[in-house]
């Protein structure tokens, strides 16, 4: 039997290894795997497939680019002006770039 705490950490977040090199935000392109960084610049919930989900928009120099966790509301520790590093593969919803429910690393 197997237990969970109600403080357990996501299974996406996880440390993201700052030895291999992250994709500007501006050249990230559909169907590749990056791992980007930035500032969340927005966060919003939104409804995806009728199940409410987690928005945010993060971005460096180059670009922006919107960030989904399918199913949640709430992440812990992420606000707007966080640095967040992601780890995923890009995909489009809405014609827009996406990286749907990515690993992820809080920064600064």
């Amino acid at each position: 039997m197997s237990t969970t705490s109600p403080t357990a950490e996501p299974r996406h977040l996880r440390p993201i290894p700052s030895d291999r090199p992250f994709t500007p935000i501006g050249d990230v392109r559909w169907r590749q795997w990056v791992r980007i960084h930035g500032r969340i610049r927005s966060i919003r919930i939104r409804p995806w497939a009728d199940v409410p989900s987690l928005e945010l928009v993060i971005e460096d120099d180059t670009g922006g680019i919107t960030i989904a966790f399918l199913g949640r509301r709430h992440l812990g520790g992420i606000e707007l002006g966080r640095h967040l590093a992601v780890e995923g593969t890009v995909g489009v919803h809405r014609e827009q770039l996406v990286i749907m429910n990515p690993v992820y690393d809080l920064r600064g």
